[in-house]
């Protein structure tokens, strides 16, 4: 199960990289393309697992939150866990200024928390947090915790709505049963966060899964996001139809194709997706090793 969520996260990301801000129905997905929206070659990954794998890495360590936000500054600036060991190619805005407040004040510092930081920085990282939590009870403490870089409650309880998602899938449960338990534990959290609610309806009346193509967005922001996952999901049956039908949708494609394709790795499994597209991707020596002692040393 670990193993296809982050190899079916990584590969929908390296999928969608190509395409990153394609308007919608301007293109289609069969392969690995390289040289498309960023000069990077096919197979390659970018910041949506990037910053995924240092998040392992920081577990595997059982190291500190400092220690992670380290791991996030050498990301950026000094190759870790980049796709070819250099300085990263995409960076999100909110990400970027809080990694830069932590090189300039420390790690301390007090970062924006306003409607303004709620881009899917933290959504798109937080898939390994959730594969090692213990129960649903924990789910949202931990989303509090790994936003780090996002910290508006909107993008906490949006990485809450994921993190159920993936213990529900984690635990056997179809995807309309997944979705419904993340509704159910993260309902009691608008009595606290009342102004919240609005932005999840279409999350939370699960209309989201019927809505029409039209109605969905891609964008970089969280609900967008969150919304076209769980709707990508609803409309598939196998994990390249589901990340195929993500990453059409255009916009954010990595990231919307990233997240997808850990739902759809765990729901579906590998066995019938090409070899050549576990072998091709970037890096899948370290990635393999990664999850190795990820299971190990985390999971088991």
């Amino acid at each position: 199960m670990i193993r296809q969520a982050i190899l079916g996260h990584a590969i929908a990301d390296a999928m969608g990289v190509p395409f990153e801000f394609r308007a919608r129905d301007t293109f289609t997905v069969t392969d690995y393309e390289g040289f498309g929206s960023w000069d990077v070659p096919a197979g390659s990954f970018s910041d949506d697992s990037s910053m995924l794998f240092c998040t392992m890495r920081h577990q595997i360590e059982h190291s500190d939150i400092d220690d992670l936000k380290q791991k996030f500054c050498d990301w950026l600036y000094n190759g870790y866990w980049t796709y070819n060991r250099k300085a990263s190619f995409d960076v999100g805005n909110t990400t970027k200024h809080a990694i830069d407040r932590w090189l300039q004040y420390g790690f301390d510092t007090e970062l924006p928390c306003d409607e303004h930081q709620n881009g899917n920085g933290a959504l798109m990282r937080i898939l390994p947090v959730m594969l090692a939590a213990n129960s649903h009870d924990d789910v949202f403490q931990l989303s509090r915790r790994y936003a780090l870089t996002h910290l508006h409650i909107r993008s906490i309880l949006s990485c809450t709505f994921f993190g159920h998602i993936v213990l529900a899938l984690k635990d056997g449960h179809s995807f309309a049963d997944s979705f419904q338990l993340a509704q159910r534990y993260t309902q009691p959290h608008f009595m606290t966060f009342q102004g919240e609610r609005p932005h999840f309806a279409r999350l939370m009346d699960t209309t989201i899964l019927t809505a029409p193509r039209e109605t969905i967005k891609s964008s970089g922001y969280v609900i967008d996001t969150l919304e076209a996952v769980c709707w990508s999901m609803a409309q598939s049956s196998s994990y390249e139809q589901a990340i195929f039908t993500a990453i059409e949708l255009g916009s954010d494609t990595d990231t919307v194709g990233a997240l997808t394709g850990s739902l759809a790795g765990m729901l579906y499994g590998l066995h019938h997706i090409p070899a050549h597209w576990i072998r091709e991707l970037a890096r899948i020596d370290d990635i393999e090793q990664l999850i190795h002692e990820f299971e190990q040393q985390v999971i088991s």
